[in-house]
């Protein structure tokens, strides 16, 4: 097997495509989660890289959630609006790190609604790549539509 040198922005949009097709197909919330978390790091990463000016500014559907939650909780003082921010980023990551780690020998099951947590990690990863996709010419991800899709239908029901 040779071995090639393969953009990290590809490994993510191949994570990303897998997290939605598990996700649709209803069996694998927790590889999905995973998956979407995955690329959602990547490609937050990859955002955080371009350089501010010439019209672009960017920022990861993360960081924006984060800042948003400080925000509308009006904290009083910057050492607040940091708790408040670490909340916020534990809280959103909780449920990707407790599928991916364990965490001491009591640590034996999980407990969130799969289904929910896999959803809101590859929403926010979506909305990050589609920051990326034009400006490095990513792959149009079919998937997305029917992601896209399938959440509009199942809350119309």
């Amino acid at each position: 097997m040779s071995s090639a040198a393969v953009p990290k922005t590809e490994v993510a949009c191949e994570l990303l495509d897998r997290a939605i097709e598990l996700h649709l197909r209803g069996d694998s919330f927790f590889a999905a989660l995973h998956l979407g978390g995955a690329a959602e790091e990547v490609l937050s990463v990859c955002v955080r890289e371009i350089p501010a000016g010439a019209g672009t500014f960017m920022k990861p559907a993360f960081d924006q959630m984060k800042e948003a939650i400080v925000a509308l909780s009006n904290p009083k003082s910057e050492h607040e609006a940091k708790e408040i921010e670490k909340w916020a980023h534990d809280r959103m990551s909780d449920a990707k790190n407790s599928v991916k780690h364990k965490r001491g020998s009591k640590d034996r099951t999980v407990s969130f609604d799969a289904k929910e947590e896999s959803y809101e990690v590859i929403d926010r990863a979506i909305t990050t790549y589609f920051q990326l996709w034009s400006l490095l010419r990513l792959p149009y991800l079919s998937s997305i539509q029917e992601f896209d899709k399938r959440r509009r239908t199942e809350h119309t029901e």
